[in-house]
């Protein structure tokens, strides 16, 4: 475990340093709280889903998946009961950020979505880390999201 998050917090800042994260001054309290957000599985399903290309239940192996899903694979989610919902939504991403690239929106969701409720917005050279903890995230992204939340037609992509 220690290996794991050692590779993914040097992933975060020394494979994609953008200069928006005050290390020196705020190390500790970064990373204070860490791991934390998510579960080990959870990243796992993240994982298998970009993998597979395709959204489906958590793959336990096949005896577990027959067990649980009386199949030997995950079924896939249905998303056609959401196609009778209008939910504007705003979708980030950056150059910079490894973990949350624009070809796995294109991929794995345009299938699955209303693209006339969606607005696209690029950060240049944002990393993952960026969002919550860059120098100044009110002023680089959080305007864009309150800007959205209040009128999501305003918003320019």
């Amino acid at each position: 475990m220690r290996i794991f998050c050692s590779w993914i917090i040097t992933t975060f800042i020394e494979d994609f340093p953008t200069g928006r994260i005050d290390y020196a001054n705020n190390f500790y309290q970064y990373f204070k709280y860490l791991p934390g957000g998510t579960s080990l599985k959870n990243f796992r399903h993240w994982v298998q889903t970009l993998l597979n290309k395709k959204f489906a239940h958590f793959d336990y192996g096949k005896e577990k998946n027959l067990i649980l899903y009386n199949q030997e694979e995950p079924p896939e989610y249905n998303f056609h009961f959401f196609k009778n919902y209008t939910v504007r939504s705003l979708i980030t991403f950056s150059n910079a950020d490894p973990f949350s690239k624009i070809e796995d929106f294109n991929s794995l969701y345009l299938s699955h979505i209303d693209m006339r409720y969606v607005k696209i917005r690029k950060y240049e050279n944002y990393n993952h880390m960026d969002y919550f903890w860059s120098m100044d995230p009110l002023n680089d992204v959080f305007k864009d999201i309150l800007s959205f939340m209040k009128d999501p037609k305003k918003l320019s992509s």
